[in-house]
């Protein structure tokens, strides 16, 4: 199937549970997901005072419009998926984790979580990352830790150590993440098939997750990341698996990159410069023998 035909597919699906699932958010981005994002259900009744002109919004929030935005058949918001390296592992799962290490551990709770930890590292397979650094280290925690911990072994660090509504909490987040980030497909099922089944299959965690965190957590908890992942499926429909819009691939070679840019100015037009200078001087001088990068 082309790429034109599966987003019209996938638009039609996401239409068609759109009503069932997330109603609209109002122009300040405040989350009216049913599982809970309004600090009062009766303040939907004043959403006429709250909500933001066209005008007023044009002076307060844009600068000029965007370019991405003369593109035909280009939805920003659909079309542009959030990034769930820092959505979630160094935002959701980094908020979470800072609640259990400082608030809901025990000092002998922390030292059995960091044995774990070392016991993972000392059986941990080739093909997986090293394993997080012990718990007093989280505020140096990269993105691969924190998804280690979200895909991995964090329900295993954090079993009997913490209140079980917490780990159960917990437990649903990284249900949801996992089913998201597989790019395994049965054999008797087509990608877009999958795709639909697990976004079916994943749909109510979503709510109960977003539901037991309020009563754990509190409103506050309810920060912009957090009403972003509201929206995890709408994502996941349109583009596949997580894994595959996530910045994981990108961040290794940033460093690199980075060398490219010499002052402040025009970051972007220093490193195209460069970039394609490179580019062309690798096409004369590579051997014929040798595979382009």
């Amino acid at each position: 199937m082309d790429t034109n035909a599966r987003r019209r597919e996938m638009s039609e699906y996401l239409e068609a549970i759109a009503n069932k699932r997330i109603p609209e958010c109002d122009p300040k981005i405040r989350c009216t997901h049913p599982s809970l994002l309004q600090h009062d259900t009766d303040s939907s009744s004043d959403s006429n005072s709250s909500s933001i002109s066209s005008d007023d919004s044009e002076d307060e929030f844009y600068r000029h419009k965007t370019l991405l935005a003369t593109i035909p058949g280009f939805d920003i918001v659909r079309d542009i998926p959030d990034e769930y390296l820092h959505l979630m592992c160094l935002g959701l799962v980094d908020m979470m984790l800072d609640i259990f290490v400082h608030k809901l551990l025990s000092e002998e709770g922390t030292k059995e979580a960091d044995d774990r930890i070392t016991l993972i590292e000392t059986h941990r397979p080739s093909e997986f990352q090293k394993a997080s650094a012990h718990l007093d280290n989280l505020a140096r925690y990269k993105g691969t830790e924190f998804r280690g911990m979200l895909l991995d072994y964090g329900v295993y660090v954090f079993d009997g150590l913490i209140k079980s509504k917490y780990l159960e909490n917990f437990t649903f987040l990284c249900v949801i993440m996992r089913a998201l980030a597989s790019k395994i497909i049965p054999s008797n099922q087509d990608e877009l098939s999958h795709i639909k089944y697990n976004a079916e299959r994943v749909e109510p965690l979503v709510s109960q997750f977003l539901k037991q965190a309020r009563q754990l957590y509190g409103p506050e908890f309810f920060v912009y990341n957090v009403h972003n992942f509201c929206h995890i499926l709408e994502d996941y429909l349109m583009h596949g698996s997580v894994e595959g819009s996530s910045a994981f691939k990108y961040e290794p070679i940033l460093g690199k990159y980075v060398k490219y840019i010499r002052t402040g100015r025009e970051p972007l037009t220093q490193f195209i410069n460069v970039y394609s200078t490179r580019l062309l001087l690798d096409t004369f001088t590579a051997k014929p023998e040798e595979p382009m990068d």
